[in-house]
């Protein structure tokens, strides 16, 4: 809603008008005995205090277990937070929020009654570009710190690494044929990018 908090700045930005609709999207999948959902969203985060009432919401609604039900975010910096950050405030309004919530349970639904056979594949891709980035450092003092400047000169060294090439998981669904998927029904040309550790 207009007037909501946008976040990822470390300070209050009010949206002032709509660009782009913010979409959720899901993905069902099951091994015949135990289906899961994962849901991504247009927001920046979806902090636990309302990702775990929006999974038991999506359970109650589908029979899927709140544990199979993962919730996501893209995490980009001109939408909002769903949850509270000392910075930017929280999304408050309540009737959006609970729109939001029959929505996460309209998509997960959705992506249920959409599942057809398919076969995972992975892969290894070498990227042109970096999909992600490293975030906490261990400065030379001894202390971490999350998203120092990158010429900070008290930088000692990464907390972790990435995982090159990437992993990428596929998805040959029968009706569609071989392709990738990111987490949207249908089938969307872009990759899901699977942790090494």
């Amino acid at each position: 809603p207009l007037g909501s908090n946008l976040a990822g700045y470390f300070s209050k930005r009010p949206a002032e008008d709509v660009l782009d609709p913010l979409y959720l999207n899901a993905l069902a999948f099951s091994d015949g005995e135990n289906t899961n959902v994962i849901i991504t969203s247009d927001f920046l985060s979806v902090m636990e205090v309302f990702a775990t009432p929006i999974r038991e919401m999506v359970s109650k609604r589908t029979g899927v277990p709140a544990d199979n039900i993962m919730i996501t975010a893209l995490h980009q910096h001109t939408s909002i937070r769903i949850g509270c950050w000392p910075w930017t405030g929280s999304m408050e309004d309540e009737n959006y929020l609970t729109i939001l919530y029959a929505k996460y349970c309209d998509v997960a639904q959705m992506a249920i009654a959409d599942m057809s056979d398919a076969t995972v594949h992975t892969a290894t891709k070498e990227t042109a570009e970096k999909v992600a980035f490293i975030r906490r450092f261990r400065m030379k003092d001894g202390s971490t710190k999350t998203n120092p400047d990158n010429l900070d000169p008290q930088i000692d060294y990464p907390l972790g690494k990435f995982a090159s090439p990437e992993n990428i998981l596929f998805v040959d669904i029968e009706t569609t044929g071989f392709s990738p998927v990111n987490g949207t029904l249908p089938v969307s040309i872009s990759y899901i990018v699977i942790p090494t550790e």
